[in-house]
C-alpha cells in the first residue's frame, strides 16, 4: 500500500498543485521575431475606467484577425487607486450583494466577458487595488506571471465629443514611464483620440485605415510587426511609411553613433514588407502599401502626413536611431502626434521593444 501510494500521489501532486509544475518559459518578451503562427500573443490590458474600453477592444480585434492558428489570450487589468477614502472600495462588493444596483466596475466585467464569449478569445479579468506611485510593481509582476507579450496602457487624456482632450490625471504620465522603465516585455501606450474605438471593428464593414511612421530602432521594427499582424483583419489596410532625413539635415537630427546591427535589421524589416506586397499579388497591394518621405523637421514631416490622411491609428516607435532621444513616455514623434490640433483625428499607438537588460529590473516587491 505504501508503495502504490508513493507512485500515485506524485504525479497527482504535480499535476494539481501549482507550485509543483514546472513553469511555463517565458520566451515571447516582444512580437519581433516571434510572428510564428502558433506562438501565442499575450495582452495584459490596463484599464482606468470605462471610457478606454471601446479603443482597446478594437485594438484586440484586430489583433486578433481571422486566422484561427494565430493564438491569442487577453488579461485585464482594472487599475484602482488606494486613496483615503478606501472604505468605499471595500463596501463596493457588499452593496453588490445588497441592493443589485450596478456600478462602475460591473460595465468593465460585462463588457470584456461579452467580447471574450462573442469572439472566442481567452479573458481573463484582474484587479490591482494600489497608491498610484506603487501600482507599476503589481503591473509588471502581473505582466511577467500570465508571460505576457505586450502591456497595454492609456494615456492620460481622451477626446470630447466637441474635438477638446479632457485629461484625467497627470500622475498616470509618471506611472507610465516607470512601468516603461521596468516592464518584463513590450509597452503600449494607447493615445485615443476618439475615432479608433467610435465603431466596433468586428461589426463595421468600412475599412480601417492604420499607418506605421517608420525611423528606425527596435521600437520603430516592433511597431511594424504589430502593424504587419493588424493587417490580416479583413477591415484593416495598412500604410508603411519610411521617414529619412535630408542629407543637409544630417547633423541636426542624426544621432552620432548608430549601431550598424540596427540599420541592418531595419533593412530586413523593411524588405520583408516589400517581399509580402510582392509574393502576396493584388490583394496584398491593397492591403498594404509602402512609401518613402524625405524630412528637414521630423515633426512636421509626420504631422502633415497625418493630416492628409484619414488614418484610424498610427502606430509609431517611442525612441529612433535617427532622432534625438527624448524622456517622455510617447517619444518625439508621438508626443507632436497626441498633442496634434483637432483637425488630425487618429488615435495613436507609441510602442516601445522589450530589452533583455531590463529582465532584472522587473520589481519584485511592493511593499
Amino acid at each position: 500500500m505504501c508503495l502504490i501510494l508513493m507512485f500515485f500521489t506524485t504525479p497527482a501532486v504535480m499535476a494539481l498543485y501549482k507550485p509543483a509544475r514546472t513553469p511555463a518559459p517565458y520566451i515571447n518578451r516582444k512580437l519581433e521575431g516571434t510572428t510564428g503562427k502558433k506562438d501565442q500573443l499575450r495582452i495584459l490590458a490596463c484599464v482606468h475606467g470605462t471610457r478606454s474600453i471601446p479603443a482597446l477592444v478594437n485594438f484586440v480585434e484586430a489583433c486578433r484577425g481571422v486566422s484561427k492558428k494565430r493564438s491569442l489570450k487577453l488579461f485585464v487589468m482594472h487599475l484602482i487607486e488606494l486613496s483615503d477614502r478606501t472604505s468605499s472600495i471595500m463596501t463596493l462588493s457588499r452593496a453588490q450583494k445588497d441592493d443589485g444596483r450596478k456600478h462602475p466596475e460591473d460595465n468593465l466585467l460585462v463588457a470584456f466577458k461579452a467580447y471574450g464569449q462573442i469572439s472566442k478569445v481567452p479573458v481573463r479579468l484582474l484587479t490591482a487595488v494600489s497608491e498610484l506611485s506603487n501600482m507599476h510593481y503589481d503591473v509588471c509582476n502581473t505582466a511577467a506571471e500570465r508571460r505576457a507579450t505586450i502591456i497595454l496602457l492609456p494615456f492620460n487624456f481622451y477626446r470630447k465629443e466637441d474635438g477638446t482632450m479632457e485629461h484625467v490625471n497627470s500622475g498616470l504620465r509618471t506611472f507610465n514611464h516607470r512601468v516603461m522603465n521596468h516592464a518584463p516585455c513590450s509597452i503600449g501606450i494607447l493615445v485615443d483620440r476618439g475615432v479608433w474605438g467610435s465603431e466596433t471593428l468586428s461589426e463595421s464593414t468600412i475599412s480601417r485605415k492604420v499607418a506605421v511612421f517608420f525611423f528606425g530602432g527596435p521600437d520603430d521594427r516592433e511597431a511594424l510587426t504589430f502593424g504587419r499582424r493588424l493587417v490580416e483583419h479583413p477591415n484593416i489596410s495598412l500604410q508603411v511609411v519610411r521617414f529619412m532625413p535630408n542629407q543637409d539635415q544630417l547633423q541636426n537630427h542624426v544621432v552620432s553613433i548608430v549601431d550598424t546591427d540596427d540599420v541592418k535589421l531595419d533593412k530586413e524589416s523593411l524588405s520583408s514588407v516589400k517581399e509580402f506586397m510582392g509574393n502576396k499579388g493584388k490583394d496584398s497591394a491593397q492591403a498594404m502599401s509602402y512609401e518613402e518621405k524625405h524630412y528637414v523637421s521630423p515633426t512636421e514631416a509626420v504631422l502633415a502626413i497625418a493630416k492628409s490622411h484619414d488614418f484610424s491609428l498610427i502606430l509609431v516607435g517611442r525612441g529612433h536611431t535617427t532622432l534625438v532621444v527624448e524622456s517622455s513616455e510617447l517619444g518625439v514623434v508621438g508626443e507632436a502626434l497626441a498633442n496634434a490640433s483637432i483637425e488630425m483625428n487618429s488615435s495613436i499607438l507609441v510602442i516601445q521593444q522589450h530589452k533583455t537588460i531590463n529582465d532584472s529590473d522587473t520589481p519584485k516587491d511592493s511593499s
